[in-house]
């Protein structure tokens, strides 16, 4: 009956409804707890998705209200985290591994309080809200562990975590069945079943319900025990063991022939359902339809449906024989290295193959995918492109001449030292995303632009602050123009903010690069082109701070452009079979169109 701690746990992943579908639920009850409105509504509502979602919640909620009344404090809270797998959510969540570690050391702290003389969750969570109104107790856990070390846990306690390689020891224990070896035995929805006793021989039989209970209980057993297994069996990120012990491989073959009789893809229950088994049973059984198991038993050849399955697997035996074998040649003295190759053995051999270099040692140097913006000073002579291919290499970089990729010369300067007003970079965006938004057809006016960008910033395209600063009279002097008004006049031609990718040879891009087939994946984004029937017009916006005369302008530009622009033109004609007959380069700031 607490609404914000309901509607918090109904919002959440555990049952992960969205705000539409609370207030939905709202309306079913407006003036009550909106715990009334959720019974309301599934009883008013049926067959709805939103219904479904509505019961199953429900009747989780009953169950661990029950369970909550009978059960120890983490013992309830592992079964909420089962239940609902709420920690293989937040393990991949940001920072994954300190919330998987918040989670399991509330756990550890629910064990310790059980300890003490208080008891019951209603004071536990009175317990735990003391604690952080004083902030006291509740220091944050370790998230990241010991590296290079073994680490031993249960299983539960691995539930959402990964190993590259994981031990599951102890396989083939017996599972506990203590509860089901009394007089009697409870069942939650079942009631009790009591064996019945002879007073006069003093014998005891097991009467039909009592068998019935135990079945059912018996079951859910051993789907816990499943359950557990499975989530040891996928902890692990390369190699798995598992680690058992019978009296010999004839033992083990006994147990687990039975598989072989098993002509459907999953055991039968009778076989997972036995009085005395254990975890390697039932893996044993499974892996005896498997074509590897032929190498370890010969007789596994008639079984009745084999299991191709693209996994291996292998099975080592060791007794105390071949343990302490393996101890003392382990522990024996290394022999003289002069003894470990054959007397026939060419040494020249060994040296060659110690000494080997990989011959194309250049291309694992650069990268195969790289940008226009590192690449966009390119060819500044389309006709003589051996002697203008550019100096890639950054000042750091000329240091070390082992390195093929274009990069900036300076590292980014951290956010305490940037400057707090909007970035040329960032108002450039904004204004290339209102050039991208523009209606074409008709000119843009001075109120729909502003139109333009205040729906634009309230989308959340781009900050008030930027939009104050992106200038306006540049964009509809654009429109203005020849080319403007020919974008008008053909925008169902008109292709805008068109990304593209293609492959150039490394030794076209760098300098000394002449190793071969070593092709460089290039992308970028090109601000927009008119496809006509028979060629193209390529068109690119720069919202650049230029100075000097119209002159001047125009050959800085062309200087530093031409190379990107030549990339985009490559791109076009090899994507679309078509000459790019005009290329224009538009300056917002100065008011300039540059053609190619």
């Amino acid at each position: 009956y607490q609404d914000i701690p309901l509607v918090a746990v109904l919002r959440s992943p555990i049952v992960g409804l969205t705000e539409d579908q609370l207030a939905e639920i709202r309306l079913a009850n407006r003036s009550g707890d909106y715990y009334d409105a959720v019974l309301d509504y599934h009883g008013q509502h049926e067959a709805s998705n939103l219904w479904q979602t509505v019961d199953g919640f429900l009747a989780k909620l009953n169950q661990w209200r029950e369970e909550a009344r009978r059960l120890p404090i983490p013992t309830l809270l592992w079964q909420i985290y089962e239940d609902t797998a709420y920690l293989d959510y937040v393990v991949g969540l940001p920072a994954g591994q300190q919330r998987y570690a918040n989670l399991v050391a509330l756990i550890h702290r629910a064990e310790k309080y059980e300890k003490s003389s208080f008891r019951g969750l209603y004071q536990f969570i009175r317990f735990i809200e003391k604690m952080q109104e004083k902030n006291k107790d509740l220091a944050e856990p370790v998230a990241t562990p010991v590296e290079d070390a073994v680490r031993v846990m249960t299983v539960h306690a691995s539930k959402g975590l990964e190993f590259p390689v994981v031990f599951l020891l102890d396989t083939t224990k017996f599972f506990n069945y203590q509860d089901f070896q009394k007089r009697y035995i409870f069942e939650e929805q079942l009631g009790a079943g009591i064996q019945y006793v002879e007073p006069a021989e003093n014998l005891k039989f097991e009467t039909l319900p009592f068998q019935a209970i135990k079945q059912v209980r018996l079951k859910k057993a051993l789907s816990e025990e499943m359950r557990k297994l499975y989530v040891a069996l996928t902890r692990a990120e390369q190699k798995l063991f598992l680690v058992g012990s019978y009296k010999n491989q004839a033992d083990a073959f006994k147990t687990w022939q039975s598989g072989l009789t098993q002509a459907e893809m999953v055991l039968d229950p009778a076989l997972r359902l036995v009085a005395r088994g254990s975890l390697m049973d039932w893996v044993g059984r499974t892996l005896m339809r498997h074509p590897d198991m032929e190498a370890v038993f010969s007789e596994a050849s008639e079984r009745k449906r084999t299991i191709d399955h693209p996994a291996h697997f292998r099975l080592s035996w060791w007794n105390q024989e071949t343990i302490t074998q393996q101890v003392q040649e382990t522990l024996a003295p290394v022999e003289e290295p002069k003894r470990l190759l054959a007397p026939d053995s060419n040494i020249d051999d060994l040296l060659k193959r110690l000494a080997y270099r990989y011959p194309y040692q250049k291309a694992t140097q650069t990268t195969s995918y790289q940008s226009v913006s590192e690449l966009k000073r390119l060819y500044n002579d389309p006709d003589d492109q051996q002697t203008t291919l550019l100096e890639w290499r950054s000042v750091s970089e000329k240091t070390n001449p082992q390195q093929y990729r274009y990069v900036q010369d300076e590292l980014a300067k951290p956010k305490f030292l940037q400057e707090t007003k909007p970035l040329a970079s960032s108002i450039g965006t904004a204004t290339h995303t209102v050039l991208q938004m523009i209606p074409l057809g008709m000119k843009p006016t001075q109120d729909t632009l502003e139109l333009l960008i205040a729906e634009l910033v309230k989308k959340q395209f781009f900050s008030e602050e930027i939009a104050k600063k992106i200038d306006r009279s540049s964009i509809l002097w654009f429109y203005q123009t020849e080319l403007g008004e020919l974008l008008n006049r053909s925008s169902d031609l008109v292709k805008r903010e068109q990304p593209f990718s293609m492959l150039k040879e490394a030794d076209t891009i760098f300098e000394e690069f002449d190793e071969p087939d070593a092709p460089l994946l290039i992308h970028g984004i090109i601000d927009g082109y008119i496809e006509l029937a028979d060629e193209i017009i390529l068109y690119d916006f720069k919202t650049d701070d230029v100075f000097g005369s119209q002159a001047q302008i125009e050959k800085k530009m062309r200087e530093r452009y031409y190379g990107q622009l030549k990339l985009y033109c490559q791109a076009l004609e090899k994507a679309l079979n078509k000459p790019v007959k005009q290329t224009y380069l538009v300056l917002l700031k100065p008011k300039m169109i540059v053609s190619f």
